[in-house]
């Protein structure tokens, strides 16, 4: 390989490197005329008049290239103080989200006061009740409830009694709280809420209240002021309601009963005998009867026991699986059923009360406990009940067992043999 200058691949280059970059702006007509045809390049001209404090002249204009446009202020920002940096524009998005949500009316503000309501009266029944219930948090939810029913007979009167107030609603949250207090044992606190309760004209029959006080004054101790108030519920009870009055009464007999006043308390359950008797009421009535030591009465009382009717028969609910196979599983399934069992209860109930009422008066009723075990079994075997002589005919035989009166014992078992059953 030679030393050629035109063999150098380098040759000539710093020759045209200062013209390359050595370039000349002012030296390029076509650059020149292009600066001057463009908006870069336009002409400044100054006004062809101007005032000189005292007259108006003219002026040649002038010519002068205009500066480059640059940025004034700095991206993002205005010259208003009240706009800020908001690249993203969140003001104008909040702006339309104010402006669709409406402002809450105080009507709409008093309905959904009332929904809250419901639905802590809700939460505090569901909290006392259930097999494991929760009274505090009953307590808590129905004193918040009864806070906001307040507030909204408040808004009702500072707006000139405008709105419908539901009253039932009060009532409704002031009687769950006043429960809730006496479960929580809170017994003055619930005294109190149903005292303003009854005071309250605007709630109907608020005087049946009266009864919950009366349950209230007998857990205290205090019979005298619960039968007061038991007393009070009962007149206001209109007569088409049977039931009520009687429970009322029956209560009041009982109050009669703990403070030792029998012949009152015979009065009261003598009344409910005579209009609708039932067991507890019966065995009640024989009970006061034989704290006062009168026979005559007890016989009687003993006697309207047994007239008590027990729509139940064992029999009649038993169909006979000769007839139809399938008889067989239906009598399965009828001793399982809940009505079945309560039937059954019932009955059993029943003949405890009568047993339990024989086996006490007996040595009352007579002078001697044979006899008077006698007349019992007799009557029984003319009643209702006749099916419960056949036990009290064993407990006789054992009885004279007891006694060593052998020969009555054999008398009475030989009852039996005439008998057609399994007994």
């Amino acid at each position: 390989m030679g030393s050629n200058f035109d063999d150098d691949i380098y040759g000539g280059f710093s020759g045209v490197t200062n013209k390359l970059f050595n370039y000349d702006a002012k030296e390029d007509q076509a650059f020149q005329n292009a600066v001057r045809t463009s908006s870069y390049g336009k002409k400044a001209t100054t006004p062809k008049f101007f005032w000189n404090g005292d007259k108006l002249g003219s002026a040649e204009p002038t010519t002068a290239m205009a500066r480059p446009s640059t940025a004034i202020r700095p991206v993002g920002y205005s010259s208003h103080n009240s706009k800020l940096f908001d690249p993203l524009n969140q003001a104008a998005k909040k702006i339309v989200v104010m402006e669709n949500k409406k402002e809450e009316t105080p009507e709409q503000r008093y309905k959904n006061l009332e929904t809250k309501i419901y639905s802590l009266l809700e939460e505090s029944i569901v909290a006392s009740t259930g097999s494991k219930p929760d009274m505090a948090t009953s307590l808590a939810k129905a004193k918040e409830a009864s806070s906001l029913d307040r507030t909204l007979l408040r808004m009702r009167d500072q707006d000139g009694g405008t709105y419908t107030h539901n009253f039932d609603l009060t009532f409704f949250v002031l009687f769950n709280l006043a429960n809730v207090y006496a479960k929580n044992e809170m017994y003055i606190e619930a005294l109190n809420t149903y005292t303003l309760m009854t005071k309250n004209k605007m709630f109907p029959n608020v005087n049946r209240l009266k009864i919950n006080m009366g349950n209230i004054y007998f857990q205290l101790g205090l019979y005298t002021k619960a039968i007061k108030m038991y007393r009070m519920a009962l007149d206001q009870v209109p007569g088409n309601q049977k039931e009520l009055r009687l429970k009322i009464t029956h209560n009041i007999g009982i109050l009669f009963i703990k403070m030792g006043q029998y012949s009152d308390a015979a009065t009261s359950f003598e009344f409910i005998m005579s209009e609708k008797g039932d067991l507890k009421t019966g065995l009640h009535l024989i009970l006061c009867y034989y704290a006062l030591g009168d026979v005559e009465k007890i016989k009687h009382a003993f006697q309207l026991l047994l007239d008590i009717q027990i729509d139940y028969n064992e029999e009649e609910k038993v169909f006979q699986a000769n007839s139809n196979p399938s008889y067989e599983y239906i009598n399965e399934l009828i001793k399982s059923d809940e009505l079945h069992s309560y039937e059954r209860k019932l009955r059993h109930l029943a003949e405890k009360n009568i047993l339990i009422s024989a086996n006490l008066i007996s040595t009352i009723i007579d002078d001697y406990f044979n006899d008077g075990y006698s007349w019992c079994v007799e009557t029984i075997k003319n009643s209702y009940f006749s099916s419960l002589a056949t036990d009290l005919e064993l407990k006789k035989a054992v009885i004279y067992l007891k006694q060593d009166d052998f020969q009555q014992a054999i008398d009475t078992l030989k009852y039996f043999e005439k008998k057609e059953s399994n007994i």
